[in-house]
């Protein structure tokens, strides 16, 4: 019957609505905190050179450079992270309802504790049908997925194996990050120093055609 929420259901709403609350407050947190950082080293970089440019490009440009900086730790170990596995917590327990809901036209809600007669198009119920109470307990709970697990179980489950499987896969995305930056880093200060080398060597200067 559908007379009202499982409360295993409400624990699963209440990890997502819990989640998305949670996760919201710590990406503002780590924005605030990466714009200062920015535009603190910025304000230092104006300071020491003279540089006069687009302020609001400078922040972003050095919001950028702090962020591929990070190593493995520092972007793994980070609010944005956690940020990242709260939200993915919220949408596990809120998409399950998907696949747990049976997607029916016909269906109708009806209120505790008795089915009604109810006017609904397709169906013939007369008015003198009888009301029939609803049972106080599901008579099929068994094949209810955490009837097995109980309802403490199957609350810790549903927040811990989301939870730690968003980390592992942020783990590798983190190391995976750090390689790659790591490798640009190497090719770019290759090219820095080929060109220098080329610069240092007598001879290699372009000639420069100045006229009769």
């Amino acid at each position: 019957h559908n007379s009202g929420l499982p409360p295993a259901t409400l624990i699963s709403f209440v990890w997502s609505l819990g989640g998305l609350t949670v996760s919201w407050v710590i990406i503002k947190l780590h924005e605030t905190r990466l714009y200062r950082k920015a535009l603190a080293n910025v304000q230092k970089q104006i300071a020491t050179s003279g540089l006069e440019s687009d302020l609001e490009q400078l922040i972003t440009a050095e919001k950028c450079r702090i962020a591929a900086s990070r190593t493995f730790v520092q972007r793994f170990f980070s609010i944005k992270a956690l940020h990242g596995i709260l939200m993915f917590v919220s949408w596990v327990n809120i998409a399950g309802r998907i696949f747990a809901t049976r997607l029916r036209s016909d269906f109708t809600c009806h209120t505790y504790p008795v089915y009604k007669p109810i006017d609904v198009p397709g169906m013939d119920i007369p008015d003198s049908a009888d009301l029939v109470l609803l049972p106080t307990h599901d008579p099929n709970y068994s094949r209810l997925p955490w009837a097995k697990f109980g309802l403490v179980k199957w609350g810790v489950v549903m927040l811990l194996a989301p939870f730690f499987g968003a980390a592992v896969v942020g783990a590798v995305y983190s190391l995976i990050a750090v390689k790659v930056v790591a490798r640009r880093s190497h090719n770019d200060e290759y090219v820095r120093e080929d060109l220098s080398a080329q610069q240092a060597v007598p001879g290699q200067a372009k000639a420069v055609d100045v006229g009769p």
